[in-house]
């Protein structure tokens, strides 16, 4: 497994693992219009301009796990616990 930083190529994979990724709890939840499900691809392309997205590959180089996001203050005090997310992609990419 490696961590690298994703690039604009990525984009439809990505999408296509957050979907699988949240999916199937947006159904159970009855949420199908959940930020996750109804973003456009031109969307995720405007957003991956403005952030810095990492993608994990497994041993095939497979997408199974990504991160985006921005910084808007540094804070030495504060940090950010992304495992649920993780635990989805992860799942997702089974």
């Amino acid at each position: 497994m490696r961590i690298e930083l994703a690039t604009i190529q990525d984009v439809p994979k990505l999408q296509e693992l957050q979907h699988k990724a949240f999916g199937p709890q947006c159904i159970e939840l009855g949420w199908e219009d959940a930020p996750p499900m109804m973003e456009s691809l031109e969307h995720a392309y405007e957003d991956f301009a403005q952030c810095t997205t990492l993608k994990v590959q497994d041993e095939e180089g497979r997408i199974i796990g990504s991160i985006r996001g921005h910084v808007t203050e540094l804070r030495t005090s504060r940090t950010t616990n992304v495992s649920y997310t993780w635990e989805h992609y992860l799942l997702a990419a089974s």
